[in-house]
Parts: C-alpha cells; structure tokens; sequence
C-alpha cells in the first residue's frame, strides 16, 4: 500500500492537477517495476494507492475519484479514498 497524505481543501487552485500529478508519479513506481525492486515481498500482491484526505470530496474531486478508480483498477491496482479522522 503506497499512501498520499492530502491536506489541501477541494477549492485550492490547481489541487486536482497536483493530486493527478502525484498518482502518476505513483502509478509509474508500480507499473515500472520499482514497487518490486524496492519492496520485493509486495509481488504477487495486489498494490493500492490510498489518499488519506483531511477534507471530504468536493463534487469535483468525487468525480475525479471515479474516474481515476477506473483506469487504475483496469490496470490491477487499487485507488482508496480515505477521510483523516480528527
């Protein structure tokens, strides 16, 4: 499980592009190889980017989420919304 800590409101300039941005970069660590090199024990394991989030989603982001869920599931992977519990 790879994990991005989220603690930017829904309404911040550009937030959906950073967080696209970052999934990327995580979807390029798994898809290249380098989950396996780094943490051998993770093969034959399904691998999940969760976003841990200190707000809820926004309309925006919600479908942005299922989008995102979508193509990454289609791929093997698993994408996971999380609220930060206060």
């Amino acid at each position: 499980m790879l994990t991005i800590s989220d603690h930017l409101a829904w309404d911040s300039i550009g937030h959906l592009a950073l967080l696209e941005g970052k999934l990327n970069t995580y979807l390029r660590f798994i898809e290249g190889g380098e989950l396996l090199d780094t943490y051998p024990q993770a093969r034959n394991r399904q691998a999940v980017i969760n976003v841990i989030a200190q707000f809820p989603l926004s309309v925006d982001a919600k479908k942005f989420f299922d989008r995102a869920t979508a193509i990454v599931s289609g791929a093997g992977i698993g994408l996971r919304f999380q609220l930060l519990d206060k």
